[in-house]
């Protein structure tokens, strides 16, 4: 999506994932703006001076069955076309709808 991610991931520490993945993120993403687009940094910059790519918070689902699982593999696959972006999920590149995307998903049932 162009302003947020919708991401279903498998870790011991699921939490600890999601707080690195933001921090990394955050700190690529601040580099990118200060080469390419400096002028936009003070969109970014919180009342301290640093630099929030990310909210605060997050929405975690936890998929404890099957159906639910691909209720929600069905949701983000569709995201970008309720969004008008994209007339077809396969058309989305960033998808694992897209059969040309590297990214995938794989079952966490089995």
């Amino acid at each position: 999506m162009l302003n947020h991610l919708h991401l279903i991931v498998g870790s011991p520490d699921v939490a600890g994932f999601v707080r690195d993945f933001k921090r990394h993120t955050s700190r690529e993403l601040h580099k990118n703006i200060i080469a390419t687009e400096p002028s936009i940094e003070r969109l970014f910059l919180e009342h301290d001076a640093r630099c929030a790519v990310w909210q605060p918070t997050n929405m975690p689902v936890r998929l404890e069955t099957e159906k639910v699982f691909l209720q929600k593999v069905q949701y983000i696959h569709e995201n970008p076309v309720r969004k008008q972006y994209v007339l077809r999920p396969e058309d989305w590149y960033w998808s694992s709808a897209n059969p040309v995307c590297e990214l995938t998903v794989d079952s966490l049932f089995g």
